[in-house]
């Protein structure tokens, strides 16, 4: 009975004590609209910081943000009972760790944002013959799968394609597919006009 006791304690301070991080990833292009999980029970106070910087701090409902960030009216919780944080006209550098957590609490929720974008070099606006190249960044995260289709075709695989020396028919929208285990699937796509 005496080690039941003991091991109920332990399991208590275990709960209490040792941080749980739940770590999901959110892939999303730039200019769109996000929201990020807290995955916390949202009773109470919430703070989300992102790479250990404080982003936005709920207090009984009213919003206190980090008046240093640039642009931190892009951050909000919308919906307070689940505590989830948006991020809108996502950019490039809001890509990182997001960390949620109920004040008081030592359970902390992660979530790694990935923002991606497509980039055609020379231009989406080619003339006949000219090489064109679609590229997605960021190209080095691990686990990552990458397609690119047009139309019906396949064309590649892998973090960009190339086309020799386009033609008409090489005009269109492309696609960029982007998988990754245990997320849904990201979908770019771009539009090339040859002229």
């Amino acid at each position: 009975m005496k080690n039941l006791h003991r091991l109920i304690i332990f399991l208590l301070y275990f709960h209490k004590c040792v941080p749980l991080d739940f770590n999901k990833y959110i892939l999303t292009e730039e200019k769109k609209k996000v929201n990020l999980p807290c995955g916390v029970e949202s009773k109470g106070n919430i703070e989300w910081q992102r790479g250990g910087s404080l982003l936005i701090r709920y207090r009984t409902y009213q919003k206190f943000a980090n008046n240093a960030l640039k642009d931190s009216n892009r951050f909000n919780i919308q919906n307070h009972s689940t505590s989830d944080l948006e991020v809108s006209e996502v950019q490039r550098s809001d890509s990182g760790i997001y960390t949620c957590q109920r004040e008081r609490s030592t359970v902390l929720h992660t979530v790694q944002l990935l923002v991606f974008t497509v980039s055609a070099t020379p231009s989406k606006n080619l003339f006949s013959s000219e090489k064109l190249k679609l590229e997605l960044s960021p190209e080095n995260v691990p686990g990552l799968q990458v397609y690119w289709t047009k139309g019906d075709k396949n064309l590649d695989r892998g973090t960009s394609v190339e086309i020799k020396e386009v033609d008409l028919q090489s005009g269109g929208q492309y696609w960029c597919r982007i998988k990754m285990e245990g997320n849904e699937d990201l979908n770019i796509s771009t539009t090339i006009t040859v002229l």
